[in-house]
């Protein structure tokens, strides 16, 4: 009896621990371009966009590697016709392609495709804009990706993350390669300098443009979306600039304090011009042809938004509790889609936003900056919008949520029935 009590054990000892080997180890196929395989500390000091949350591991799988969501854990207040959760990753940046017109001979309605780089892996997955239809495009990992900025169609990514000094800020310039026999693919690319205080693509995607730190302050270089051609665009004894690009060329403005004045300039002929500025709290973000401003105003403890005509000088106020950082411009150059509060406690913006002290609770406007007018669109029970993007027919507003970075739709047509 006893034998057969200890043969037992043995069985029950070594099925438990087959199981638990299973369960742990890392799983195969997983890929590193970089030399950086910790997973903790540094991001959310450095990336302050990105929350308090740390990035995952460098193994495949090690973010559970779910698919996409479907709007199953919405919120009941949420119309998910209208507006949903479209993936469960944590996103580090986020682009929409251009539509695929379908055949003549097909029927079926073209979605927009969303492409989402995740945060802590770097791996670049599609899904469509409905959350369904999702697809791993690279095994590639650079490990603690916190942000990603795509150009190129979607077909470049620039991945930035902090290496395990939790110091440096290292940027991988990659591109997405697909794999031809329709599994997933790589992405091949290069390092750029280290320390990168901010870039940004042109709207056309094909440049790219970033500054460093250097003895006399700092200088802007662009290059090809590929990493090639490098050229210097500007120098500046002053090095706390943020990046932006129109159709009216490159700009950059001053990083916004809230009891600092901040300032915008255009990059002419590698010389920074004015454009305005002495602005307490000061962020922007230009029109696609660069003639409006959409400009917050920290200041009394609260944020205010604002569109500057650049031909006539004319200021409006939008009405809206917001941030330029919270918007996108429509292609008409006239109408803006924000997120935007009620209103919020007395504080330090944007800094209390930038650092993560205090979260947005925002509904969906659409926004006409000619004559002012705000059309409500949605609610978002809680969500706090950044990285907002539109599709090429405008039909969907895609944007990720600053408190856990979920990826949601907002289904535009649906909203103004």
């Amino acid at each position: 009896m006893n034998k057969k009590i200890i043969a037992i054990t043995i069985v029950i000892l070594v099925f438990g621990a087959l199981i638990a080997w299973a369960l742990l180890s890392p799983k195969n196929g997983t890929v590193s371009n970089t030399t950086d395989t910790e997973s903790t500390g540094g991001i959310g000091s450095l990336f302050p966009f990105f929350g308090g949350t740390t990035g995952g591991s460098a193994t495949e799988g090690s973010t559970g590697d779910t698919t996409g969501g479907t709007g199953d854990e919405t919120p009941p207040e949420i119309q998910k016709d209208v507006l949903r959760k479209i993936s469960n990753r944590v996103i580090a940046g986020v682009t929409i392609l251009p539509i695929k017109k379908p055949l003549p001979e097909e029927e079926a309605v073209v979605l927009p495709t969303v492409r989402l780089a995740e945060r802590g892996t770097g791996y670049i997955f599609d899904v469509d804009v409905r959350g369904e239809n999702e697809k791993k495009l690279t095994g590639t990992t650079v490990v603690r990706t916190a942000e990603a900025r795509f150009g190129d169609n979607g077909n470049s990514v620039a991945l930035r993350y902090v290496k395990t000094n939790n110091a440096t800020v290292a940027t991988f310039l990659g591109k997405v390669t697909p794999n031809p026999e329709g599994g997933v693919g790589d992405l091949k690319g290069q390092f750029l300098p280290d320390n990168i205080i901010d870039l940004v693509f042109s709207p056309d995607g094909k440049s790219l443009a970033y500054l460093l730190k250097n003895s006399n302050g700092s200088v802007g270089f662009t290059t090809k979306s590929d990493g090639t051609s490098r050229s210097q665009s500007f120098t500046s004894p002053f090095s706390e600039w943020l990046l932006g690009w129109s159709e009216a060329g490159l700009n950059v403005t001053t990083k916004a304090a809230s009891t600092i004045p901040g300032y915008m300039y255009q990059v002419k002929s590698g010389a920074l011009t004015k454009i305005f500025g002495g602005i307490e709290g000061l962020t922007t973000l230009a029109s696609p042809n660069g003639k409006q401003i959409l400009y917050g105003i920290g200041d009394e403890g609260t944020t205010s938004l604002y569109v500057r005509n650049l031909s006539t000088g004319d200021d409006i106020n939008l009405g809206l509790t917001t941030l330029p950082e919270k918007c996108v411009w429509g292609k008409n150059n006239s109408t803006v889609y924000c997120g935007a509060t009620d209103a919020v406690p007395r504080d330090a913006y944007p800094n209390a936003w930038y650092q993560g002290t205090y979260f947005f609770s925002d509904s969906l406007w659409r926004v006409d900056t000619e004559t002012g007018k705000t059309t409500l669109l949605s609610t978002t029970v809680g969500l706090d919008a950044t990285q907002l993007i539109l599709d090429d027919e405008e039909r969907y507003l895609v944007f990720v949520d600053k408190r856990d970075g979920s990826l949601w739709s907002l289904d535009i047509d649906k909203a103004l029935e």
